[in-house]
């Protein structure tokens, strides 16, 4: 597992950073990255080698993909005790931020609420990550709920059944309709 100081190193990288966005979308070849950035594919493999090495990217016969169980192990160890920061609450109201703020640690939901209005108080947090007018691809949205928490379905069915993400399932589209907005 790769330390924080290897980890800002590995990522610190122009390149590298486009790379793991591209592949964040969906699994794609050398070829396909470099098309995509308008990168040479040598810098393209260099990149992809360089991601494999680190441990957050896999290939699977020559297709490479983010190895989102490295990237989430890897945040477990940031913010292991961290309490909540105030900060991610501002656009909700005093008792919505009082409430969420006692299920994350660090930015990571320790636990998805069973209680409905805890759980909306959470959601509405969770939304914001998302911006309005922008759809999304279901990996997309597993990847960015996947930072959060490990079940990644049940926090989309959860944003979906309470009117703060919409779908259509003939795209496998997503896209924000609700929750507050940045100041």
């Amino acid at each position: 597992m790769l330390d924080k100081l290897e980890f800002a190193r590995v990522l610190a990288d122009r390149t590298r950073l486009a790379v793991i966005g591209v592949l964040a979308v969906e699994p794609r070849a050398a070829y396909d990255v470099a098309k995509l950035l308008d990168i040479t594919e040598r810098e393209a493999v260099r990149a992809l080698g360089r991601l494999a090495k680190a441990g957050l990217v896999v290939a699977d016969g020559g297709v490479y993909r983010v190895d989102v169980e490295a990237l989430r192990a890897f945040a477990e160890t940031l913010t292991p005790d961290e309490p909540a920061d105030p900060e991610m609450f501002r656009n909700l109201t005093d008792d919505e931020a009082n409430v969420a703020a006692r299920y994350f640690r660090g930015r990571r939901l320790q636990e998805i609420p069973a209680a409905e209005g805890k759980r909306r108080a959470v959601l509405r947090r969770i939304v914001q990550e998302f911006e309005p007018g922008r759809r999304y691809s279901e990996a997309q949205v597993n990847l960015m709920l996947g930072m959060f928490h490990p079940d990644h379905a049940s926090l989309r069915r959860y944003l979906v059944d309470d009117g703060l993400l919409d779908r259509d399932p003939s795209e496998g589209a997503y896209w924000r309709i609700g929750g507050p907005v940045e100041d």
